[in-house]
């Protein structure tokens, strides 16, 4: 498929335009210490945890992460967002971890009693 010259412009004018518009967003946070939600999207990224309007909307309305509302809209603190970003990312590190750990043990054991291991393609 071969993409005409108006369409490349279009593709890139598109790329450009979300990519300033994410900059914007993001520096206008870094001096904020209450976000909206695109904002809190934008620094819990910047925190190494990817997220979504709706799963943050979610973690919000089960008080997973501490929010409250301004004119209907949910308001977060941003070091509340950094502290359950850290929770979360060492939480889910542990786990790993320990599952790591739990495989290398059985793997262990598989070979002690001669049967050989199933081969996984790890991530």
């Amino acid at each position: 498929m071969e993409l005409t010259k108006e369409e490349l412009r279009k593709w890139i004018f598109e790329a450009t335009n979300e990519c300033f518009s994410q900059m914007q967003l993001s520096r206008s946070s870094q001096n904020k210490e209450k976000l909206n939600m695109d904002e809190a999207i934008i620094f819990l990224a910047d925190c190494s945890y990817k997220t979504t309007r709706s799963k943050l909307y979610k973690l919000a309305a089960s008080g997973d992460i501490l929010s409250y509302k301004v004119n209907g809209k949910l308001i977060f603190h941003k070091k509340d967002l950094k502290e359950w970003a850290e929770e979360t990312i060492d939480r889910d590190e542990s786990r790993s971890n320990a599952a790591k750990m739990l495989a290398e043990d059985a793997r262990k054991k598989l070979n002690k009693v001669g049967i050989a291991p199933i081969e996984c393609i790890s991530e």
